[in-house]
């Protein structure tokens, strides 16, 4: 089963499938109590470097972030078949990118502002089109722009 994200005009929803592992609750989980549902791959993760303080996402960045941006604690919901989080739109909420593929944009955009499209295209392995569409969309969020011509000009990306 998939991961289902779902996004509404007032909430995002993320469904996981799969009850809690080894009598987990939301309560323990939001704790920052750790019990990895496959304790293999988690040491095979920790081993490349690919997690680092492992278990801690909702405590540390779920809770901490949706608090952020939206004045508001994310909910969960658990059940045998599935841990369903809704993050509501909140009163503070600020633009932040869509995914993490347009936050890399806006790492790439920040470390270098003269970047072109293809040069983008080259880092994130993605097509040029592709880069294109995404930064459409930061542009339109009011989170990039760009300054002067297309040749010989500058990207700025915008801190709120």
């Amino acid at each position: 089963m998939d991961i289902e994200i779902t996004r509404y005009s007032d909430r995002l929803e993320v469904i996981s499938p799969g009850a809690l592992p080894n009598g987990m609750t939301v309560e323990k989980v939001k704790a920052g109590r750790r019990i990895p549902r496959n304790p293999i791959i988690l040491e095979v993760l920790r081993d490349y470097g690919y997690v680092d303080a492992r278990g801690m996402g909702v405590r540390t960045k779920v809770i901490l972030l949706t608090r952020q941006f939206t004045g508001m604690d994310p909910l969960f919901e658990a059940s045998e078949d599935y841990l369903k989080t809704v993050i509501r739109k909140g009163a503070v909420t600020k633009n932040v990118p869509e995914n993490a593929f347009q936050g890399h944009l806006l790492d790439l955009i920040r470390s270098d502002p003269r970047i072109t499209y293809n040069e983008l295209a080259v880092q994130t392995r993605r097509d040029r089109k592709t880069v294109q569409r995404h930064l459409k969309v930061l542009k339109e969020m009011g989170l990039v722009r760009r300054i002067g011509p297309a040749k010989g000009g500058f990207w700025e990306v915008v801190e709120s």
